[in-house]
This record gives C-alpha cells, sequence and structure tokens, in this order.
C-alpha cells in the first residue's frame, strides 16, 4: 500500500513540483501560497457559517427568560465567537485573492500549480477512503469531510523545516 502510494502520489507530485520549479520558476514557498489561498475562502465561509450560528443561538438565548444556565451559555458562545473572529484560515479571502492573481500572472507555472492542486486534492481523498475502508472514519463522516471543503489543506501542524528539508532533497 505504502509502495502503491509513492508511486501514485508521492512520485508525481515531487516531480510536477520540480518541473515547476525547473521550467517556470516556482518555488516550494510558491506551492505552499497556492495551496493555502485556494483553501483559505472555503474556511473563511465555513468559520463565519460558525460564528453566524453562535450570534443566533446569542439572540435566541438573550430573548429567552433570563437564568443562570442561558448567562453561563451565552458567555461560552462569545468567547468562542471571539476565538473564531477573524481567525478563519489566517488569511482574508482578499488576501488569498491577491496571491491567486499575483501567481496567475505566471500562465504556464499557475497550470502546474493547478495541476499540483488537483494532485494534492486527490491525495486527501485517497486519505479518506482508506480511514474509511480501516474502519477509522465512518462513511458519515467521510461524506462530511468531502462536502466540507473542496480543496482541503491543513493550516497548521506541520513542521515546516522537516517539509522543507524533504522538499529540497527531493527536487534538487
Amino acid at each position: 500500500a505504502i509502495d502503491n502510494f509513492r508511486k501514485e502520489f508521492v512520485k508525481p507530485l515531487l516531480d510536477l513540483m520540480a518541473e515547476a520549479k525547473k521550467t517556470h520558476g516556482i518555488t516550494v514557498d510558491n506551492v505552499r501560497e497556492y495551496l493555502y489561498a485556494r483553501h483559505a475562502p472555503e474556511r473563511n465561509e465555513l468559520i463565519r457559517a460558525q460564528v453566524l450560528k453562535m450570534v443566533e443561538e446569542i439572540e435566541k438565548l438573550s430573548a429567552e427568560k433570563d437564568s443562570a444556565k442561558n448567562r453561563k451559555r451565552i458567555a461560552f458562545l462569545e468567547k468562542s465567537i471571539a476565538a473564531k473572529n477573524g481567525k478563519g484560515a489566517g488569511m482574508t479571502d482578499a488576501e488569498a485573492q491577491k496571491i491567486l492573481d499575483r501567481l496567475a500572472k505566471n500562465v504556464e507555472g499557475m497550470r502546474v500549480l493547478q495541476r499540483i492542486g488537483d494532485l494534492v486534492d486527490k491525495i486527501n481523498a485517497f486519505a479518506i477512503d482508506n480511514a474509511v475502508a480501516y474502519g477509522l472514519m465512518t462513511h458519515a463522516r467521510a461524506k462530511q469531510l468531502r462536502e466540507m471543503f473542496e480543496h482541503y489543506v491543513p493550516l497548521k501542524g506541520f513542521e515546516e523545516e522537516a517539509i522543507d528539508e524533504t522538499l529540497r532533497v527531493n527536487l534538487s
């Protein structure tokens, strides 16, 4: 399974990144920027929807009879909103579009970035499919994840030095 994954996904991804660098001057940072900017608006939309639901719940609770339970829930929701507001993907939709517009000026490079993005989407689908196949995720959760984001990428949690070293070795 690991050899198939390497053959089907890892090698093609590294080959595309090497092609992007050699023929179009696209760097690993450009790939990161592209994937992040492509995902940011959908992540921001999810956060906006979550905040809106919390605001609506606060309004509903505020209209009800005052109680310690309601005050506690409202305080929790307000704290949650404060934590989420402005956080979203860590970049605004406008900032994401600005990055995509800048990268699109290199038309051929953008085509390779899009191919890289398509492959990353396939890797994510593969990961979800395997999580279901091995009983690590329910079909319902997999469906939810597939519907939540079209272009998911993790926005934090990777050791950048390890990623940089892996890419440096494989792209040089």
